[in-house]
């Protein structure tokens, strides 16, 4: 085409569409039915959770007492 492009913005990822008022640097957890969509697109198979949320991880560290 031979069109000239001075910027570009990244609205969506494979099945995921960016909201728009996710901004540059933002983040966003996806739920379990978005990330079990992107494991199928990408054809992979969900590994096992480690922990669930609100428990700490087993090699979190721990606040030293002084």
């Amino acid at each position: 085409f031979g069109l000239t492009v001075s910027r570009l913005t990244r609205i969506r990822f494979g099945p995921i569409a960016l909201p728009p008022q996710l901004r540059r640097g933002q983040k966003m957890e996806l739920d379990d039915e978005l990330v079990a969509r992107v494991l199928d697109w990408a054809e992979m198979a969900p590994s096992p959770r480690r922990h669930t949320r609100g428990v700490p991880d087993k090699h979190s560290r721990k606040p030293r007492m002084r």
